[in-house]
């Protein structure tokens, strides 16, 4: 399908002038092939054909086109088995501390704060900030820094959702779970719930401190005690650290997809075949956030962009702080999870421990600041 390419200067105005507080906004250097999915569900296979379903078996009802994401991991990429099987076993190693991290913090903390401790999220990062879509739209990582796009023969693509932006209170936090939180997690605005004004405030001991509250630990921690009762208050982090830290500097968000449930689908709809409704029990439909209803996309060529003052404002280090006390805070926090007192991982992962690989390795490779996980918007 054809479609209007705009050139950087003119679609920078249109944006800035139409923005409005319902605005959400993801820049990519180029639109990629597959659905528009956060990176939690990239990993896995995916149907190449796209279903549209508008009943009421969607989790959240915004949806409107999915594809089938099954629970098998895509051997696509691989040079040969023992890579894809080492990657598979850290993959699992992941999903099981965010799981952790999940019990102990609620769902919606954690999907707003998981990818700040190199942890992959079910949200797809979305910003408020036009400049800050665009620098992403335009620059690209090269895994030492970023760069201007060398490729202007394919446009970039500005993303553009219309969500009404909630408030959210302490309740809301315990009460929302994976079927009951709204498709849009304000991260700038939760992490501001947890601002002190107090400079000698410890963030890793108020972390510590909840942990020891909820009666944490990795064998008998009672979820349903714990469940809808988090005591957040308990958080706190220096009022200087949230506003250097990366969520505030890309004013940022978290869109969520809509789902519908591998067994919801089968209960309402018959298929013929057995091999396909096997693999459709064991997984769930995920929607395409870019076919969403509220979804507008804008391609545009970046020829002209040495002419427009606004890009040399957007500098690098200003949307990725060295020093994020979030990133660091949450990592070290994470390790905790799974880490003994001797240092190593607990016996019970067996086999999921790919050979040859130390605790300190692994944690590097399963809680980095790598382009994926960071630098990735």
């Amino acid at each position: 399908m054809e479609h209007e390419i705009y050139e950087l200067s003119c679609l920078y105005k249109k944006l800035s002038e139409e923005w409005s507080e319902e605005h959400w906004f993801r820049g990519q250097t180029q639109e990629y092939p597959g659905p528009l999915w956060p990176s939690q569900y990239r990993s896995c296979v995916c149907s190449a054909d796209c279903l549209t379903i508008t009943d009421d078996s969607r989790v959240r009802g915004t949806g409107h086109r999915f594809h089938l994401r099954t629970n098998f991991f895509d051997r696509t990429g691989f040079k040969n088995e023992t890579q894809y099987i080492n990657a598979l076993k850290r993959n699992q190693i992941k999903l099981f501390l965010i799981d952790q991290i999940r019990n102990a913090l609620g769902y919606a903390i954690t999907e707003a704060f998981a990818q700040q401790s190199g942890l992959r999220s079910e949200g797809l990062d979305v910003t408020r900030d036009v400049k800050v879509a665009f620098f992403f739209a335009c620059f690209e990582w090269t895994g030492r820094g970023y760069k201007l796009k060398c490729k202007f023969n394919q446009p970039s693509v500005i993303y553009r959702w219309a969500i009404q932006n909630e408030h959210w209170s302490f309740a809301d936090l315990n009460r929302y779970d994976f079927y009951s939180c709204p498709n849009l997690i304000p991260v700038q605005d939760i992490l501001a719930y947890f601002r002190s004004h107090d400079p000698d405030v410890d963030s890793r001991a108020s972390l510590y401190n909840y942990k020891s509250a909820i009666r944490w630990n990795l064998f008998d921690f009672d979820l349903d005690q714990i469940r809808g009762n988090r005591p957040y208050h308990l958080i706190k982090f220096r009022d200087a650290d949230v506003a250097n830290s990366r969520v505030e500097r890309q004013r940022a968000g978290l869109l969520l997809p809509d789902t519908v449930q591998g067994i919801e689908f089968l209960q309402r709809h018959s298929v013929n075949s057995s091999q396909v409704a096997n693999e459709i029990g064991c997984g769930m439909f995920v929607e395409d956030l870019s076919q969403n209803m509220t979804c507008e996309k804008f391609y545009f060529h970046a020829d002209d962009i040495d002419n427009e003052q606004w890009v040399s404002v957007i500098d690098p280090t200003e949307l990725f702080p060295k020093n994020d006390f979030l990133f660091s805070v949450l990592r070290d926090w994470a390790k905790s999870f799974v880490q003994n007192k001797y240092g190593t991982l607990p016996i019970f992962f067996g086999e999921n421990v790919p050979r040859n690989v130390k605790w300190d390795e692994l944690i590097q490779l399963l809680l980095s600041d790598d382009a994926e996980s960071r630098y990735f918007v």
